[in-house]
């Protein structure tokens, strides 16, 4: 209506500007099939006799309802994404399996996403209605074969070479995992090296420079859940023995020492006097 108006408009300012009757024969284009600015045209009249003008104009095309699913055919019971998109307004679910979440009206202005599933195989249609526009998508789900396998999840394990190990003594840790793309360090005391990404598996020497329990874990993922595995080491502090020096009156092995002398001696003297005074030696 907008751009008809126009054209009738224009023309009577030709025809004005000509200031003389003729003929007229109008014309429109392009025809848009999207919202936008288009350049329009309007001729006017035949022969030696016509007239052109050419203007912009920006005609809003409205946008059509639409519908999809992230997949055409998924097994029961796995997650499936319907979106839908609008030029704006409510829009309202049918179709589906007749339960929560795809039903009565949906969220969003016009264009929104949830995620939905089936507990049972067949074909299934989701249909959205908004603004009296109506679209739909099919989706087929499909019983997991009795001889399909699902993906194993990961499992960890990690040891430590010692429970009990003293400060700054070094130590190994050996973790394995399967069906893990990698693992992850953590726990341990800051500095002794045990963090960030590791390999599936391995090992790794380390040592506390504090004393107290430390435990290290690994995280280890594939498909979920995630694997983790923990060790405790018992970090105990250096044993310092403690000497005392010898006091100034002589102590320990040297007074032992000193008294065996002395008994000897005074022994020797004894037997050095008998002798002078002529006594018969004891033997």
């Amino acid at each position: 209506m907008a751009a008809r108006h126009w054209t009738v408009h224009l023309l009577r300012r030709l025809i004005a500007g000509q200031r003389r009757s003729v003929p007229a024969r109008c014309q429109a284009s392009p025809t848009p099939a999207a919202s936008g600015t288009f350049l329009f045209t309007v001729t006017c009249g035949v022969g030696a006799n016509t007239i052109t003008a050419p203007t912009l104009a920006y005609v809003p095309v409205p946008t059509p309802t639409s519908i999809k699913a992230s997949a055409s055919q998924v097994e029961v019971d796995a997650p499936l994404t319907v979106s839908w998109n609008s030029a704006g307004g409510i829009c309202y679910a049918f179709g589906g399996t007749r339960t929560g979440p795809w039903s009565g009206t949906l969220g969003g202005a016009g264009s929104d996403s949830l995620v939905v599933t089936s507990t049972y195989a067949g074909t299934v249609t989701y249909a959205v209605n908004c603004n009296v526009e109506t679209a739909c998508v099919t989706v087929t789900y499909v019983v997991v074969p009795a001889t399909s396998t699902k993906t194993a999840t990961p499992t960890a394990s990690l040891s430590a070479s010692a429970s009990d190990q003293a400060v700054d003594e070094s130590f190994t840790l050996t973790w394995s995992s399967k069906n893990s793309d990698c693992c992850e360090a953590s726990g341990g005391n800051q500095g002794d090296q045990w963090s960030g990404t590791l390999a599936s598996s391995g090992s790794m020497t380390v040592k506390e420079a504090t004393a107290g329990t430390v435990t290290h874990s690994i995280t280890c993922s594939g498909a979920p859940p995630a694997a983790s595995a923990s060790t405790v080491v018992d970090v105990k502090g250096q044993v310092v023995v403690a000497t005392q020096p010898p006091s100034g009156g002589g102590g320990g092995e040297f007074d032992a020492l000193f008294a065996i002398v002395l008994t000897f001696v005074l022994a020797l003297r004894g037997v050095t006097a008998s002798r002078r005074r002529g006594a018969p030696l004891d033997c």
